[in-house]
């Protein structure tokens, strides 16, 4: 993983076991593990750590701009990533085809950012939306 994502996409280092999840944001099946795997297990059990790996399915439309503004939170506030990323599988249904459809790719990534804001995993809207233009 390149050096400058490393420290956002780990989660919980040094535990005795690390489960790797290659996860698509717009994927209903990726969803489904994060939640499990999120909200349960870390919730329970404390020795193991977490990497997140971008798995962008190309027939997911959206898939790559969630992805996108997933990296730029990473970028501009790295211990906000985990919490992005909670929020884009909460909603992710926002994000699917028929959702989008009529929308033009930079209000898709003002609605990423306006998820980024509401979580508070940004401080600056226009900051993170200018690393998606």
């Amino acid at each position: 993983m390149e050096e400058t994502f490393s420290a956002s996409h780990h989660y919980r280092t040094g535990g005795t076991h690390t489960i790797e999840l290659y996860l698509d944001f717009a994927c209903p099946f990726s969803a489904r593990m994060w939640h499990t795997v999120y909200s349960q297990l870390v919730s329970e059990y404390r020795d193991f750590g977490l990497i997140f790996r971008h798995q962008i399915q190309p027939w997911h439309p959206s898939s790559l701009a969630m992805h996108e503004a997933a990296l730029a939170v990473a970028r501009l506030s790295p211990h906000n990533f985990w919490m992005f990323c909670d929020a884009l599988f909460t909603r992710q249904s926002e994000f699917f085809d028929e959702a989008v459809v009529d929308l033009t790719r930079t209000q898709v990534y003002g609605r990423l950012a306006d998820i980024a804001m509401s979580v508070n995993a940004v401080d600056d809207r226009l900051e993170l939306l200018q690393l998606l233009d």
